[in-house]
């Protein structure tokens, strides 16, 4: 029997748990030997809700597994306030364009193709559809440094007519210094945020990818 999660938007499960550990446990089989395998309880409730983010505890101890974690919790809340029309679908899907490329062109191709074409008659299965291709495909996709390296330099694409060329030399250091590990993901983003009030950019103010990793 499935367990009422009415206001629920991520769960964390107990490491090494024989119930509740979401990543492979080892237990004893009937045979006496060892054995892998996800804990009963956490399996139960990965089937029951597959879309709901989950992690282990003990990869809350990995600063950038944690931080993606806590993104997919926001993401997945905000997606359960939109208003059930299409123009708010639509909405949702532009200001998550940059947080949503982080996995990958492909992923953002594919949730851009299920809002095409939609309209009130059809709006219920591209809802579910979006749904599905956000929470059970892209969020099992990967970021990595390439992937985030091209979402930064997109954004500062936005700034190529608007700042000065001191300004945007010192953007790409930071990009090369994300790329080199120097610096933290979210360091290049409060530049491009700060960019971004300054020069008024009506397009990246409204990304959640802002809001999901920085501390306003």
């Amino acid at each position: 029997m499935a367990p009422h999660f009415k206001d629920v938007s991520g769960l964390i499960f107990t490491k090494g748990s024989p119930s509740c550990g979401h990543d492979p446990v080892e237990y004893q089989n009937e045979a006496g030997g060892p054995g892998i395998t996800k804990g009963l309880w956490a399996d139960h409730l990965e089937k029951c809700y597959p879309s709901i983010p989950k992690i282990d505890s003990g990869r809350l101890n990995n600063d950038h597994l944690k931080e993606t974690f806590l993104s997919q919790v926001l993401c997945y809340f905000n997606f359960g306030l939109l208003e059930k029309r299409p123009k708010f679908l639509i909405k949702f899907h532009e200001q998550h364009k940059f947080y949503i490329l982080q996995y990958g062109s492909s992923h953002l191709k594919a949730l851009g193709q299920t809002c095409a074409g939609i309209t009130p008659k059809n709006f219920k299965q591209k809802y579910l559809d979006y749904s599905e291709v956000l929470f059970k495909k892209t969020f099992k996709g990967t970021i990595t440094i390439k992937k985030r390296i091209n979402v930064l330099e997109h954004m500062a694409g936005f700034f190529k007519k608007e700042i000065s060329q001191k300004d945007k030399k010192d953007l790409q250091k930071s990009i090369l210094a994300f790329k080199n590990k120097k610096i933290s993901f979210a360091k290049v983003l409060i530049l491009l945020w700060s960019l971004t009030k300054s020069c008024g950019q009506p397009y990246l103010k409204n990304q959640k990818i802002f809001s999901y990793y920085l501390k306003n």
